[in-house]
C-alpha cells in the first residue's frame, strides 16, 4: 500500500501587501511602544477596505490577552473532545472579554496553527461571501 499523499497548502488568503505591511507594524508597534515609519504605499488596484493600524493593535492585544485567560492554539486534532473544548474555552474567554461579534472570528482564527491554519486558509479562499460570522465559522469548525 503507497503512502498517503503530502497535504496541498492552500495559497494564504492574505493576498494585499498593504494590508500586510499594516498587520507588521502594528505588531512591531505594540511590542517596542514606539512607532515605525512607513513608506507610501501605492494605491491598490481595486477598492479595498483596510483595517486601521489601531484596530490591528487592539486585535493582537485582545488575542494576547485570550492566551494569557487560558486559550491556546489549536493545530487542528482529529480528536471531538480535544476540538469541543478549545472552541469551548475560546467562546467562554471571548465572553468574559466581551469581544465585538464582528471581531470573534479574527481572535478565533489567530489562534489556529499548522493543519487548524491550513483548514481555515481553504475555507476562506472557497467562500463567495463576504466576511465569516462566528456561526458560520462554528457551522464549518
Amino acid at each position: 500500500m503507497p503512502p498517503p499523499a503530502a497535504p496541498v497548502a492552500a495559497p494564504a488568503p492574505y493576498t494585499y501587501p498593504v494590508f500586510l505591511a499594516q498587520v507588521v507594524r502594528a505588531v512591531i508597534e505594540s511590542m517596542s511602544g514606539t512607532t515605525v515609519p512607513v513608506a507610501p504605499a501605492p494605491p491598490p488596484a481595486a477598492p479595498i477596505t483596510l483595517v486601521s493600524s489601531d484596530n490591528i493593535t487592539l486585535l493582537v492585544r485582545t488575542v494576547k490577552n485570550m492566551r494569557e485567560l487560558g486559550c491556546e492554539a489549536f493545530l487542528g486534532e482529529q480528536d471531538a473532545e480535544i476540538t469541543g473544548r478549545w472552541l469551548r474555552k475560546v467562546e467562554s474567554v471571548m465572553t468574559q472579554m466581551r469581544v465585538p461579534e464582528d471581531w470573534q472570528v479574527s481572535c478565533a482564527t489567530q489562534l489556529l496553527s499548522d493543519g487548524a491554519q491550513t483548514w481555515w486558509e481553504v475555507i476562506q479562499s472557497r467562500r463567495t461571501t463576504g466576511i465569516c460570522t462566528w456561526g458560520e465559522f462554528r457551522k464549518q469548525f
